[in-house]
């Protein structure tokens, strides 16, 4: 099966065939209980792309993944304090069939859903959303 994996500056989503997306834990201090893109993360201080992808997929349980660069983008974003966040990021695809891991206590569920229907519930519940999620897969949907 085909899986796209987003490299948001520092933050990934996986696309199989559905597009794979967690809901973050009630406990977390941004957005708590708010529908995210999967395997988020940052790039460390010495680090490149690639090698941020691989680690933070690996978190998730996604190894052995062959990664494509597909491009970079920019966003910027204001979070739920009024502060606005510059964010450069790395778009990449690759092949993955397997099992997906998340931390209980950073998400309360995961589920896999198709990419048609993802954008219509988007449409009609932003606020259900972090709004880096939305902006990176209306991204994704434009390539």
């Amino acid at each position: 099966m085909e899986s796209f994996i987003v490299l948001q500056e520092f933050s990934f989503s996986i696309l199989k065939e559905n597009f794979l997306s967690q809901k973050g834990g009630d406990n977390l201090s941004s957005l708590p209980g708010r529908w995210d893109q999967s395997a988020a993360g940052h790039v460390d201080e010495g680090e490149d792309y690639p090698t941020a992808a691989k680690r933070e997929l690996e978190e998730v349980g996604v190894k052995n993944v062959e990664l494509i660069e597909k491009g970079k983008f920019f966003t910027d974003e204001t979070d739920e304090t009024g502060k606005i966040k510059k964010r450069f990021s790395m778009l990449y695809t690759g092949k993955y069939d397997g099992e997906v891991k998340s931390s209980p206590r950073e998400v309360s569920k995961i589920q896999w859903i198709d990419p048609k229907e993802l954008n219509a519930w988007m449409d009609e519940k932003p606020n259900e959303f972090t709004t880096g999620f939305i902006k990176n897969f209306k991204h994704l949907q434009n390539l």
